[in-house]
């Protein structure tokens, strides 16, 4: 029930926002807002950090992006510099973490067009396309009421402050939130009708889940990108995946 409410909540926000409608023609319609703990619940029992370094990680995961889809492999655009990363977070007024700027350096997601996915069913955003939608999110739009920006501010507000890495274009992805940088829960999955989160205590850890999928042959790949392919039942999947940070309802 809580997912068919969000996504009925979302696709009524959506109509206000892009259909002319006004907040008094379907607020009446909507349950109350979330609390900010259930939409954003914080993780109380992470697994530990990878003591692997990321860097090595990232060279691993491109050996397996050469194997299983490299196409996927040669969409992927050149890393930045420190000093383009420097002046991205002089121009939007964020930090990264230590390990976001070496993944960026890495290499600076992939290229829009063919539109072909890096990662199992997600594109690799670009560090300055990332933020620009941040920007378009968080930044009061003149041609929305104040009414309908403070419905968006109730159901949508506490995603202001994410950074899409990894997206699928539906509101489905991996973020990271400059809010929590502190935090070990600053790196996270969730999707957009907020059935739940995943946790991770570092980038690395992702990165040390996809090689351990890699390792039970569930990866592969073909012209949209990579895929993962699983038969594991909701229990077995949990299970997996609180080896490597927490996943929380």
């Amino acid at each position: 029930m809580k997912r068919t409410t969000n996504i009925f909540a979302l696709t009524m926000i959506f109509m206000v926002t892009c259909a002319s409608c006004t907040q008094k023609s379907v607020e009446h319609l909507l349950p109350p807002p979330p609390s900010a703990d259930e939409a954003y619940p914080q993780p109380t029992k992470l697994a530990e950090r990878t003591d692997v370094p990321l860097s090595q990680l990232l060279a691993q995961y491109e050996q397996v992006l050469l194997r299983v889809c490299p196409d996927a492999h040669a969409a992927l655009q050149e890393g930045l510099s420190q000093q383009q990363l420097e002046a991205l977070e002089r121009e939007y007024d964020i930090t990264l973490t230590d390990e976001l700027r070496t993944l960026y350096s890495w290499r600076n997601g992939s290229a829009p067009s063919p539109g072909i996915d890096a990662f199992p069913y997600m594109r690799f955003v670009p560090l300055k396309e990332a933020l620009d939608a941040r920007n378009y999110l968080r930044n009061p739009d003149e041609s929305k009421s104040s009414e309908v920006r403070e419905l968006q501010d109730a159901w949508l507000g506490f995603r202001y402050s994410w950074v899409g890495v990894l997206e699928n274009g539906a509101g489905d992805g991996y973020f990271y939130d400059p809010n929590r940088r502190h935090d070990e829960s600053c790196f996270f999955y969730t999707v957009h009708d907020d059935i739940g989160y995943m946790f991770y205590p570092s980038v690395g850890n992702y990165f040390e889940e996809l090689l351990e999928l890699d390792r039970r042959n569930e990866l592969s790949g073909d012209d949209t990108g990579v895929k993962q392919d699983s038969k594991w039942t909701y229990s077995e999947e949990k299970e997996f995946l609180n080896r490597f940070g927490q996943w929380v309802e």
